[in-house]
């Protein structure tokens, strides 16, 4: 995965009045490496809705589609892949979700330090994220900020240790 990785957040999309699949279709158009569906304020039937509104254009556009937080809904919707949080269903549990429903899933995990970041090198990813950069209002309790600095260093420990990691 190289490029932009693009996050189709509903709650700052409902903040601007953006349509949801209006906005991915533009982002489609500009071909990122994957796009992530980011609920936070939904329910699970309204992710799994756009999720499968989502994925046959993504599809067809050759992006992959990850889930935010979500396997079940992932798997449910035929997305290539999942998010998951420090709080969310650990990668080996998605994972063995997965194989139980006769599916894969890439997945990708965020972390927020260094400590995280070790731990995360051990596990079966298909990324890493790292964040946040920058200061966020997406998040009611965000973590920490990295900031440049934080992120050149932890880049170059997931380069160390796992090179070709994909790191977003």
């Amino acid at each position: 995965m190289r490029g932009l990785y693009a996050i189709v957040d509903l709650d700052a999309l409902a903040r601007s009045g953006l349509d949801p699949l209006a906005f991915a279709a533009r982002l489609l158009a500009a071909r990122p490496a994957a796009i992530q569906l980011r609920d936070k304020a939904g329910g699970a039937a309204r992710t799994l809705a756009l999720l499968r509104a989502l994925a046959p254009r993504c599809r067809a556009a050759g992006v992959p589609l990850f889930a935010n937080d979500r396997p079940d809904l992932a798997l449910l919707a035929g997305c290539e892949g999942v998010h998951v949080g420090q709080d969310d269903l650990p990668v080996e549990m998605v994972r063995a979700l997965a194989a139980r429903c006769g599916a894969s899933l890439r997945v990708g995990l965020s972390t927020h330090d260094e400590a995280q970041v070790e731990a995360a090198l051990r596990e079966p990813l298909d990324y890493l994220a790292i964040g946040p950069i920058f200061p966020t209002a997406s998040k009611d309790r965000p973590s920490p900020v990295v900031g440049l600095d934080g992120l050149r260093a932890l880049a170059a420990r997931v380069r160390e240790a796992r090179p070709g990691l994909p790191i977003v």
